[in-house]
């Protein structure tokens, strides 16, 4: 029991203290919920939202949704092809950022970890003056 307590107490304590390190001077708010539906064994989905509060968790300015498909190459290594949208607000303004992504994961298996190397180009279309 002793031994199972301490994966769950790293993966709640490390997440709280980069979003504290991230947030410099004041507090923020990160929720994220990520749905995967795994269709078999080679083929899976999917899709997230992530959204954020600055100003001490009271300011929302930032969400954004992503879907990406993966396909099992083998064992160890899947690629996927996705779409990120992320919505922004500066200076009272919301923008927005399409990106489209093509993630290469390679994982192995030491008991009790799973070790995963990500490599993930993308091509991020911004808005610019003209767009607004």
């Amino acid at each position: 029991m002793r031994n199972r307590l301490w994966p769950l107490l790293i993966a709640i304590a490390i997440p709280g203290m980069t979003s504290v390190a991230q947030a410099a001077d004041d507090w923020q708010y990160w929720n994220q919920l990520i749905l995967k539906h795994e269709f078999n064994d080679r083929l899976a989905l999917d899709i997230a939202s992530l959204q954020k509060w600055r100003d001490d968790a009271s300011d929302f300015f930032l969400y954004n949704v992503s879907i990406l498909p993966t396909v099992s190459l083998t064992e160890n290594l899947s690629l996927g092809a996705g779409y990120w949208c992320e919505r922004r607000e500066e200076d009272e303004r919301w923008t927005t950022e399409n990106r489209f992504l093509a993630p290469l994961t390679a994982t192995w298996t030491g008991k009790p970890w799973v070790f995963q190397l990500r490599s993930q180009p993308e091509y991020r279309e911004l808005e610019n003056e003209q767009d607004r």
